[in-house]
């Protein structure tokens, strides 16, 4: 326990001088790319801001003009936290580190004892969980394996926790472990948000990439890869309750390697090294720490009236803070359930529960969701009536406060901005008006070229049906 069984900081090859093969990689700070998604989620999940089934936005999104893209540029609408640890997902991960906090999240990493990371939350911002710190393999082994250590021993410490600054990597035969000093309050996660944290890291992805090890080893094991933008940079750090791998591939001079990606590379490595050693140990389960939660099973959030199916899970204690569900509703329809209505402008009604989610997020989920039920119609009569702005339609670019920087060419002429737009009716026709001059009509696929001035502008959509859409945006030059 704490002990470094194996260190090698570079492959020195006595046939073939390679450049700086003697510098020390487990010390030297590199780009994290995915692998600190884990420790978002810890965070989240001790938070009481998520649990695992708890759904997340999976869409094209736009912050501050910071643009986050999944690695295989695919959404899926909305994904639940294992999904996103699963997949890599990047924009629910940035979403969530959104609504935890930049600076709370940078405090975590400092507390479990990041070192390298110099710079101010606010200079990292969003990116700080997508490669944009810098680290290093010694910190991230030292930072999994202490919350693999406090797992592992909570009840054998009684339910109480090592602190952080207690636990070291102890790289000498003569380096003592003291584990003597323990705390009531656990320093930074509890042992389920642990223990929910690496049952997310211990998911079926990618074992169609391993079949040579057994499904006993792969299942044992707690995993993330990560890759850093331009492929400089592969991680894979593998965790069990008897052991902790970290693997990282790349050039110790900074150049990129085409086709250097976590799961393709490092992580056959680790898994070929944990293959080696004996991880038979069984995972503690915390029970006592767990509480019992009943959510919506659809959003994995706590159950409001209108979520018809409810699902009684684990959860942290910490998600008694959990938010009610936001996408279910009772929402009135008319006596032929054909029409949704309003109940001003229907005199009889039948209220009916649904699971509805925002025209952009219901855009992309539907695709891969096909017992996915759109929302009716609204009845015309109501809509002649209605001053309610429409949820049939949703921009996607631009999005709320977004600022356009649109490029000059070289023929001095500004570069086209294509806007996007989606409606919940596939067969929907959109009309698009730019400061009140209509530019063009859409149907199916809603996007228009525009090349917009400079300055304020009001960008707004109707469809037709009369219902209307509108935002604000401004372009830079």
């Amino acid at each position: 326990d704490q002990k470094v069984l194996s260190y090698i900081g570079n492959m020195v090859n006595d046939t073939q001088a390679v450049a700086q093969a003697e510098v020390n990689m487990i010390h030297a700070p590199r780009s994290s790319g995915s692998i600190l998604k884990p420790l978002l989620v810890a965070a989240a999940l001790e938070r009481g801001l998520v649990i695992n089934q708890s759904l997340i936005p999976d869409v094209p999104i736009v912050i501050n003009g910071f643009r986050p893209e999944n690695f295989s540029r695919n959404y899926s609408g909305a994904a639940n936290i294992h999904e996103v640890i699963r997949n890599s997902l990047n924009i629910p991960s940035v979403l969530l580190l959104k609504d935890l906090g930049v600076v709370d999240f940078y405090n975590v990493l400092k507390k479990l004892g990041f070192s390298t990371l110099f710079r101010t939350p606010v200079d990292y911002g969003l990116s700080l969980v997508l490669g944009g710190a810098e680290i290093n393999m010694w910190d991230l082994t030292s930072a999994y394996s202490y919350l693999m250590h406090n797992l592992t021993h909570y009840n054998e410490y009684r339910h109480l926790y090592l602190p952080r600054e207690h636990f070291h990597l102890n790289l000498l035969e003569k380096d003592s472990v003291n584990s003597q000093i323990k705390n009531v309050d656990p320093p930074l996660f509890s042992a389920a948000s642990i223990k929910l944290m690496f049952d997310n890291m211990r998911n079926p992805y990618g074992k169609s990439n391993f079949k040579e090890y057994t499904q006993d080893k792969l299942s044992n094991v707690a995993w993330k890869t990560g890759t850093s933008f331009g492929y400089k940079d592969a991680w894979c750090i593998g965790v069990t309750p008897d052991y902790t791998v970290c693997v990282w591939l790349g050039n110790a001079n900074g150049l990129a390697r085409p086709g250097l990606i976590g799961v393709e590379t490092a992580a056959p490595l680790m898994f070929e090294i944990i293959n080696q050693l004996s991880t038979s140990s069984d995972w503690v389960i915390p029970y006592d720490d767990f509480i019992y939660l009943p959510i919506c099973s659809k959003s994995g959030y706590v159950a409001n009236e209108y979520c018809e199916h409810v699902d009684t899970v684990f959860a942290s204690r910490n998600s008694q803070q959990l938010k009610s569900c936001p996408y279910h509703h009772s929402i009135l329809l008319d006596k032929t359930m054909k029409y949704q209505v309003f109940a001003d402008c229907e005199l009889y009604t039948i209220s009916k529960n649904y699971f509805i989610l925002p025209p952009l997020m219901a855009h992309y989920y539907k695709e891969q969701h096909s017992d996915y039920i759109v929302l009716p119609e609204l009845s015309p009569d109501c809509l002649l009536h209605s001053n309610v702005e429409s949820t049939a339609m949703e921009f996607i670019y631009p999005n709320s406060k977004t600022s356009i920087v649109v490029p000059i060419d070289l023929d001095n002429e500004r570069n086209i901005v294509i806007f996007k737009a989606v409606h919940k009716n596939r067969d929907a026709s959109i009309n698009w008006f730019l400061d009140d001059h209509f530019i063009e009509s859409t149907r199916s696929v809603h996007e228009v070229k525009c090349r917009p001035e400079a300055g304020k502008h009001v960008l707004t959509i109707s469809d037709d049906q009369g219902q209307s859409k509108m935002i604000k945006f401004e372009v830079e030059r």
